[in-house]
């Protein structure tokens, strides 16, 4: 899960509560929390708090390009299944 921070502007303790609560749901379901676009007043926050050290960071991350990415595997997964339901295999009679 990416989540994009760059027009955070405040964030207090309830903001890196939920984040941290967002970052164990996901590691539950075997995935990972990742910051993007982290804007520089909320770098400074996670900064203080240390908590920057538990999030893996993409600072120059497009975020736009990240969607386009998900979309086209998306895109590629359903277009495998359209295939597999084409090929029937013949049955014995």
């Amino acid at each position: 899960m990416l989540v994009d921070l760059s027009r955070v502007r405040q964030i207090d303790l309830a903001g890196i509560e939920g984040l941290l609560d967002c970052m164990e749901a996901v590691a539950r379901k075997d995935g990972s929390l990742q910051l993007g676009e982290i804007s520089a007043e909320a770098a400074a926050i996670l900064e203080l708090t240390g908590m920057d050290r538990l999030f893996h960071k993409f600072p120059a991350l497009d975020v736009a390009e990240a969607f386009t990415a998900e979309e086209e595997l998306a895109i590629e997964s359903q277009d495998a299944i359209a295939e597999k339901i084409a090929q029937t295999e013949p049955v014995a009679a």
